[in-house]
């Protein structure tokens, strides 16, 4: 009798632990797979190769503000007026050369949904890239927080954690939003460690409140030029194993003045 009670338990633990190995690979081969079928269904709004030679010329060529050719201002808005027609919440695309982020930003009426949904509502373990829903949808307030998680497979806003090295943020201090309505360029100008409940995320602080945080939390911060009115794009997403530490990329939008 205990020799089957031995057997049975054995066999058990066996099963359990060959439904953890599977599992685990379907999460990590199922979870690529699921993302590239998401990424042949939204790809056709994203910049191309040309596109983005552009956009990475413009900012290489001057110390000012980027200048976007008007022809590609009006392909890369005609581009996210077709998505957000075909997608409901989609809402614009975010584009940071020489690094995995470039996805469609969408925004739902909490921020939980797209923690693990698609553009196109369903499931997904990555997720979305999504905007805080309690910003504007057009980017016009003063704090825009983008979410996105830190994959494994450095999908998504895994990248941002390089940023936390100065050589990497030296050379990646540029970045692109397209809306329906405009193509704005992003200047990085810091980098913060802070934990999930840190000021920086409170939409209703004021914009000297959230500037005097991004400061008091950076691990790197260049002082450049910015005033009240400049509205300010942040990118976050987990530091690591630490669920609650997160790591946030802080940049202005560019528009009249210089960097």
């Amino acid at each position: 009798m205990k020799t089957n009670k031995k057997k049975a338990i054995r066999m058990g633990l066996a099963v359990t632990a060959t439904a953890l190995f599977w599992g685990g690979m379907y999460l990590l081969f199922g979870n690529d797979a699921a993302q590239k079928m998401e990424w042949n269904q939204i790809k056709d709004y994203a910049p191309d190769f040309e596109v983005c030679e552009t956009l990475d010329e413009a900012v290489a060529e001057t110390g000012n503000i980027p200048v976007v050719a008007t022809a590609t201002t009006q392909m890369l808005t005609a581009q996210v007026q077709q998505m957000n027609a075909n997608y409901a919440n989609a809402i614009g695309w975010i584009y940071v050369p020489d690094t995995h982020i470039n996805y469609p930003v969408m925004q739902s009426e909490d921020n939980d949904f797209y923690l693990h949904h698609g553009a196109d509502g369903g499931y997904l373990y990555a997720g979305s890239i999504f905007l805080d829903y309690r910003c504007n949808a057009d980017f016009s307030g003063v704090s825009n927080i983008l979410y996105g998680h830190n994959m494994s497979n450095r999908s998504m806003f895994a990248d941002v954690t390089n940023f936390t090295d100065r050589t990497y943020f030296d050379s990646h201090r540029y970045g692109w939003l397209t809306t329906e309505n405009d193509v704005y360029c992003v200047c990085f100008f810091a980098v913060d460690v802070t934990e999930n409940t840190g000021e920086i995320y409170n939409t209703d602080s004021s914009w000297r409140t959230v500037m005097s945080e991004a400061v008091n939390r950076a691990v790197i911060y260049d002082d450049i030029e910015i005033a009240d009115t400049d509205r300010l794009v942040m990118l976050s997403t987990c530091t690591g194993a630490n669920s609650s530490s997160r790591t946030v990329l802080v940049g202005k939008i560019m528009e009249d003045e210089n960097i």
